[in-house]
């Protein structure tokens, strides 16, 4: 199948996107409303019980608003120490990462990189 990207939102009123291999999917970033998210992920033929793990790029409203469905659901969420602490994140389903040190998720490594941002 390859990688597919679905971007659900992008801009100051939500970003989030979906990376599938057709085995499992990671959400990067929830800035959707609860209802919102679902409903675009629907649309894509996923529930947030099929997100394997949510990237959390950092802690404006524009990239968590969405969060409670996800939490609801026991996704584990990878991102870094301070933006966890930023979105007053609970440690349980946390999984911090660190700058330029890879990550499996599924079939996927990812690695969080220091980007310029006011976050």
């Amino acid at each position: 199948m390859g990688v597919v990207v679905h971007s659900l939102a992008s801009g100051s009123s939500g970003n989030a996107m979906v990376i599938s291999d057709g085995q499992g999917a990671i959400l990067l970033d929830c800035g959707l409303r609860g209802t919102r998210l679902t409903a675009r992920l629907r649309e894509i033929g996923l529930s947030i019980t099929s997100i394997t793990a949510l990237l959390l790029s950092h802690e404006h409203t524009d990239h968590i608003q969405g969060i409670k469905p996800v939490l609801r659901a026991k996704v584990p969420i990878l991102t870094l120490p301070g933006t966890a602490r930023a979105a007053e994140l609970d440690g349980t389903l946390v999984e911090p990462m660190s700058i330029g040190v890879e990550c499996a998720v599924g079939a996927f490594t990812v690695t969080a990189l220091s980007v310029s941002h006011d976050a």
